[in-house]
């Protein structure tokens, strides 16, 4: 190498270096609305959000663009009270970028899961977290100072996301991470992001801002209740940038995966290995990590801080890559690591479907089923 250029090489390796230490430090309590109030059932939707001074400035621009998060606490089955046992205990979780209005919501709750929109009655209950979800409505602002390019429009004529929810019948906690467009539609204007929809009602909704890279990316909180256990499932559906352009990419060594799962993985309260475990709380994360492979150091910083998780495979969910991964940590008991008999993941159960449902991306689903010792056995309290 001549000196021309090693001088170059090495500030670009220095830069590197010292972006392993960039921070990701997230607020410790739940900050106001982030970008208005909730809609519909007028419940607060708490935020937890970066401390950083970039983040917040960066994040506010492009909070600017959209509208408010929208929430549907409760399911409304036809002819049933709603949160009722369902005919297979357990609970099935499942994962699917939908690709904007591309993904046959429908075609996949039937298919996928045997939910059948017209007579809503679940044969077992189920979480499906959702990203790239558009909403197209009023509520968003008629400005864009910051939005990503629109994606693809399908020519199905197949509903946005919070009205598939509600014709299905089911609770929803969208929130928004981005302007799907600058501009609006003859229809209305547009906005992405992530969402929760279950048969069960969703109570502690959130959204938490990550760490800001390339665009802003806000992963959807909430917790359901198994109404046969009383067991609390905390879940979250995130969106990992895919690239956030050469300059940060340089500047954060390479790390800004790494430093949106840490931020979300602190903001969810998780404690790294040598950590005190958290409470007595099931915790399920899942989403599009943009991942080219299973071995990527977002796929294994969560695997670490979700132990419980089924091992990461090479299976592709986008393409030839595997993108899409679900991470899970069952719940401890109070002083103890090891996990506390409650749900657990049933073996095997961990697969991506085949069928990709309209969407470009595979969904990928697992069961957790119930496993808590006889009162018999223990007299130990089950968790809740």
């Amino acid at each position: 190498m001549n000196r021309s250029c090693a001088l170059p090489v090495a500030a670009v390796l220095t830069i590197a270096s010292a972006a392993c230490v960039h921070p990701h430090a997230m607020s410790t309590s739940l900050a106001g609305p982030s970008c208005g109030s909730p809609l519909d059932e007028g419940r607060a939707v708490g935020w937890v959000r970066p401390v950083r001074d970039g983040d917040v400035d960066a994040l506010r621009e492009w909070c600017a663009s959209v509208g408010p998060a929208q929430l549907a606490a409760r399911p409304s089955p036809l002819g049933g009270a709603v949160g009722v046992a369902a005919s297979t205990p357990g609970l099935t979780i499942a994962t699917w970028n939908v690709a904007g209005r591309d993904g046959d919501m429908r075609g996949f709750l039937t298919g996928a899961l045997g939910y059948s929109c017209d007579a809503r009655h679940p044969e077992g209950h189920f979480v499906l977290l959702v990203q790239e979800a558009v909403r197209r409505s009023p509520v968003v602002p008629d400005a864009a100072s910051e939005y990503a390019p629109p994606l693809p429009a399908s020519d199905a004529g197949l509903p946005d996301l919070p009205t598939a929810a509600r014709d299905c019948g089911l609770s929803l906690l969208y929130v928004p991470a981005m302007r799907n467009g600058a501009e609006g539609h003859v229809e209305g204007r547009e906005d992405r992001g992530n969402a929760i929809l279950s048969t069960l009602p969703l109570v502690d909704a959130g959204g938490i801002e990550l760490p800001f890279e390339g665009q802003r990316r806000v992963a959807a909180v909430a917790s359901v209740v198994l109404p046969e256990t009383a067991d609390t499932v905390r879940v979250a559906s995130f969106h990992l940038d895919a690239f956030a352009g050469l300059a940060r990419t340089l500047l954060s060594g390479g790390s800004s995966k790494e430093r949106q799962v840490l931020g979300l993985v602190e903001a969810l309260g998780i404690p790294d290995e040598a950590g005190a475990p958290p409470g007595n709380v099931t915790t399920v994360v899942a989403g599009d990590l943009n991942t080219w492979s299973e071995r990527q150091t977002a796929v294994t910083r969560l695997t670490r801080h979700f132990p419980e998780s089924p091992p990461p495979d090479a299976t592709p969910t986008r393409g030839a890559f595997p993108t899409d991964h679900i991470f899970v940590r069952t719940a401890r008991r109070p002083g103890e690591r090891a996990p506390s008999p409650g749900l657990r993941v049933i073996p095997d159960s961990y697969r991506a479907l085949a069928d990709t449902y309209g969407s470009d991306h595979r969904p990928r689903l697992l069961r957790l089923a119930v496993d808590h010792p006889s009162p018999a056995t223990s007299d130990q309290p089950r968790s809740r």
